[in-house]
């Protein structure tokens, strides 16, 4: 998936609970697909690049204000809490996920394997 994918695959989401068309954050399902756009991100390694093309909580806050929220399209009261709240949990996921012993990297860019952990824990 590219930045660009991630991106505006995040904003179609925020639209489909504006709209009711997929659910609401409370609804696993709904959660599932933010986290599985989180998932391609940080798999992709978009969160090792530094600056403006980072895709951090922050940059797809704002990126999406940049490019989608704008004056003339009628905004909706959801829209703007929901963004907030899922760049919050966009960092928590990957905060929780850069302390996974089993998700670091190794200096050469390579995931860590499981025989590298059991050797790690002894």
């Amino acid at each position: 998936m590219t930045r660009d994918g991630i991106i505006t695959g995040f904003h179609e989401l925020l639209n489909d609970h504006v709209v009711w068309r997929c659910g609401h954050w409370d609804h696993r399902s709904y959660k599932l697909a933010f986290f599985s756009l989180f998932r391609a991100a940080y798999e992709g390694g978009f969160f090792r690049i530094r600056g403006r093309y980072a895709v951090t909580g922050e940059r797809l806050r704002e990126e999406i204000i940049e490019r989608f929220i704008t004056v003339q399209r009628a905004k909706s009261t959801y829209l703007p809490g929901l963004l907030e709240q899922m760049a919050r949990e966009w960092d928590a996921w990957r905060y929780a996920w850069d302390m996974d012993p089993a998700r670091q990297m190794t200096s050469t860019g390579r995931w860590k394997n499981t025989q590298e952990m059991k050797g790690m824990a002894k």
